[in-house]
């Protein structure tokens, strides 16, 4: 999943599932790549039914002091 956005100052990028918070490093089970509003996740034991817990609506947030970006919703299914 992706979410790209630029500003001066720049944004902070926030995710969000099924309308939750979404903090993929607080979750030891994930490997996660975030970076500029970027973020691939993966489980540890690279299982795809390790994965199906984290099925769902994801929604970036890329905000800084002028304002907040929204983006689509990405749909993460795993069957």
């Amino acid at each position: 999943m992706s979410c790209e956005a630029s500003g001066n100052p720049p944004p902070i990028f926030q995710w969000t599932k099924d309308g939750g918070q979404f903090d993929p490093g607080s979750d030891p089970e994930l490997k996660v790549l975030e970076q500029a509003g970027f973020m691939a996740f993966s489980t540890v034991s690279g299982s795809m039914d390790a994965l199906k817990q984290y099925q769902g609506k994801y929604v970036c947030y890329a905000s800084n002091e002028l304002g907040t970006a929204v983006s689509n919703a990405a749909i993460l299914n795993t069957d």
